[in-house]
């Protein structure tokens, strides 16, 4: 099941439930680990390369300063999108619509096209 837009709280809980107890305890390993390490590297790389870009621009501040926020957008939405992961699987079966409605929204945010 992918998602191309933000996903309802309806659709969180029928992948969480689809996953069974071996893909719950999955889907926490892999939040709790390769998800907390990627997105500061994807920061990191995407403020560098967005600042080397922006080194003609030096005399406009504002440009270098919108290189550096829109990486961190990304890694805010990201890990919040994992800290409302985290918060549905550890809850489930119990539902947590509005944690599901954050987590669709955020995850939605980080991956619009731009």
């Amino acid at each position: 099941m992918t998602f191309r837009t933000g996903y309802t709280p309806d659709d969180a809980y029928a992948l969480l439930t689809h996953w069974g107890t071996v893909g719950r305890h999955d889907q926490l390993l892999f939040t709790l680990t390769l998800d907390v390490l990627v997105p500061p590297a994807t920061w990191l790389f995407l403020t560098l390369a967005l600042l080397y870009v922006t080194r003609p621009f030096a005399a406009a501040g504002w440009q270098r300063l919108l290189a550096a926020l829109l990486p961190t957008a990304y890694l805010a939405f990201d890990y919040g999108e994992n800290m409302a992961i985290l918060a549905m699987v550890s809850a489930f079966p119990n539902r947590v619509d509005g944690v599901a409605a954050v987590a669709g929204a955020l995850w939605d945010g980080q991956n619009r096209d731009v």
